[in-house]
């Protein structure tokens, strides 16, 4: 489970509910999204695991929690929107909101982060909840639109996201070069041939575009994660690189990981 669910909220801002705060479980004091690009049994990543635990340990604690992910399955048609209930890797019964989307209309780069689509089912998700929550849990964007996060803020609700990973900045997702080496932080040198390489099909021929790609690139993952009233990061580590896109060190609250890796049990 997640070393400390309250610490994910706890925030200096009146915006932010304090979760450490609950009475009993019937008797929820705050309702929290999470939402994140795959959730176990589906998914069974790093960011799918610490979602799931941290859902689990917030009903643990007494709060009510709703979630939102993706559903790749083939079958699904492309956008719908299921309600399901199940657990999730855990032993409590929970409210998933699963929407089809399998990148089935992607034919560029940037189509990988921006979808109005992808963005519209999202925030008509969040709408629709029966209780408005109190506060979202942004995970992952992957598969769900980048813009997704503005879109709920635009709804007037404070929003904390976890960077687990540099997928914002970085399409290969860890700032790691397809030469084997690690990037400190981002600069258009590393980036354009690295990319250009990663992804040749997409890639534009002149240099003019090819470095446009890179600043779109650049530029949104700094617009999204502004659109965050709270940042967390599992590492003072990634203070660095993502100070190279112009975030601030300081708005950056370090909260490390620790779940319990999913044993295969729903």
């Amino acid at each position: 489970m997640d070393s400390g669910p309250s610490q994910s909220f706890h925030s200096s801002s009146p915006d932010f509910p304090h979760p450490q705060h609950a009475t009993t479980r019937n008797q929820p004091t705050v309702h929290i999204l999470l939402i994140a690009h795959g959730l176990p049994p589906q998914s069974v990543g790093g960011v799918a695991q610490h979602t799931a635990g941290l859902a689990n340990a917030l009903v643990d604690a007494g709060h009510e929690v709703s979630l939102i992910t993706r559903d790749g399955s083939p079958v699904s048609t492309p956008f719908e929107v299921r309600t399901v209930r199940r657990r999730v890797a855990g032993p409590h019964q929970l409210t998933v909101r699963e929407i089809a989307y399998g990148f089935h209309d992607v034919v560029d780069l940037d189509g990988i982060y921006e979808n109005p689509t992808l963005t519209d089912s999202l925030v008509s998700a969040v709408e629709a909840l029966p209780t408005r929550p109190d506060v979202v849990h942004v995970h992952h964007l992957t598969g769900l639109g980048t813009r997704s996060l503005q879109g709920i803020r635009d709804l007037g609700l404070p929003v904390a996201l976890t960077l687990h990973d540099y997928w914002l900045m970085c399409p290969r997702g860890q700032m790691w070069s397809n030469g084997g080496e690690m990037c400190p932080e981002v600069r258009m040198a590393r980036c354009e041939p690295c990319l250009r390489q990663t992804f040749p099909q997409w890639w534009p021929k002149a240099p003019e575009d090819a470095r446009a790609q890179v600043e779109r690139i650049h530029a949104r993952a700094k617009s999204v994660v502004d659109a965050a009233d709270l940042l967390i990061t599992p590492s003072a580590a990634a203070r660095t690189p993502w100070g190279s896109v112009g975030v601030e060190p300081g708005k950056i609250r370090v909260v490390e990981n620790a779940v319990a890796n999913w044993t295969g049990s729903t």
